[in-house]
């Protein structure tokens, strides 16, 4: 989806895309089911969004079983490239 979103993005910036309404609905649209996926994974994972991310630099441990959102995207992208 996030793909999606920066195709249409990308596309409307170089003035290719005429159905400018329409496309902007088709966008919230996608940015909406990210923003589902992003809370069911938050939950189930037990992630810590970066919106919820503490002002403190650096940041401190998570708490409990929680994981910072960045930590878990780079631990689970680095274990999918292992896996080839």
């Amino acid at each position: 989806m996030g793909g999606a979103i920066f195709f249409f993005n990308h596309e409307m910036a170089d003035g290719r895309l005429n159905e400018f309404v329409q496309n902007q609905k088709a966008l919230e649209g996608l940015q909406a089911e990210i923003e589902k996926v992003v809370q069911g994974a938050a939950i189930r994972f037990g992630l810590i969004l970066p919106q919820k991310y503490p002002d403190i630099k650096p940041l401190p441990p998570a708490p409990g079983d929680m994981r910072y959102y960045w930590d878990w995207y780079y631990s689970m992208k680095a274990l999918v490239l292992e896996q080839g």
